[in-house]
């Protein structure tokens, strides 16, 4: 009789448990939309506040996270963007979007030292193409081009030579440093990729050359 009891007893906790559940999930369903509409029309109050909301039912819900760190990044506070993204990556530290945008809200909220110890620690450990990229691309917006040229060449060798973005890259720190020549070549060197990025063709032009198929250079697995 006993064992009848607690087994009921169970069972109706159970289904409490799975009714407050699902409760939940209608109410996170219901705030989400609220939200997403608010912040279709502009109303970032109302929408950080639906946001919020979820936050407190379900903390632990990265994309959430994301949803609140946007609407903070509309509302000029990118302070507490990164501080949302901070958390979103802990919570999903595979996501390389999450990643892009705590680097981005870093950066924008004026916290070098906290940006790039998190990048360098990032390409540490993770060790892809896409963390070095990553490091180039923030580096290169810095001021800090040899970081960024460091950071290019290994992602290039990480990719075995696959992707052109780090060869864009590279364009694009001696664009910054104003060296014209460098430039060109690295432009070059990526109209030997296919399919070619449609950005080599447009930037060559701008520099007074005619990107045909003779134009191209091959690019060296090591890095020029």
């Amino acid at each position: 009789m006993n064992r009848i009891r607690c087994a009921v007893v169970v069972c109706a906790s159970s289904l409490a448990l799975c009714g407050c559940m699902k409760k939940d999930e209608r109410l996170v369903s219901d705030l989400r939309q609220l939200g997403n509409r608010a912040y279709a029309q502009g109303d970032y109050p109302l929408a950080l506040k639906r946001y919020t909301e979820i936050r407190v039912v379900q903390p632990q819900n990265w994309k959430n996270r994301l949803d609140i760190a946007r609407t903070l990044t509309a509302m000029d506070d990118d302070v507490g963007a990164s501080e949302e993204l901070m958390v979103a990556h802990r919570l999903n530290p595979s996501d390389g979007e999450t990643m892009d945008r705590l680097a981005d809200a870093l950066y924008a909220a004026g916290r070098p030292k906290e940006l790039f110890t998190t990048l360098r620690a990032e390409a540490a450990s993770g060790g892809t193409a896409e963390d070095y990229l990553r490091l180039g691309r923030i580096s290169a917006r810095a001021g800090a081009l040899e970081d960024a040229t460091d950071a290019y060449n290994q992602a290039y060798r990480l990719s075995d030579g696959q992707d052109p973005a780090p060869i864009l890259g590279l364009a694009d720190v001696y664009r910054r440093a104003g060296d014209t020549e460098r430039e060109l070549s690295y432009l070059r060197m990526a109209l030997s990729f296919e399919p070619i990025p449609a950005e080599a063709p447009a930037r060559i032009r701008e520099l007074g050359h005619v990107p045909g198929p003779s134009f191209a250079l091959q690019p060296d697995v090591e890095g020029p």
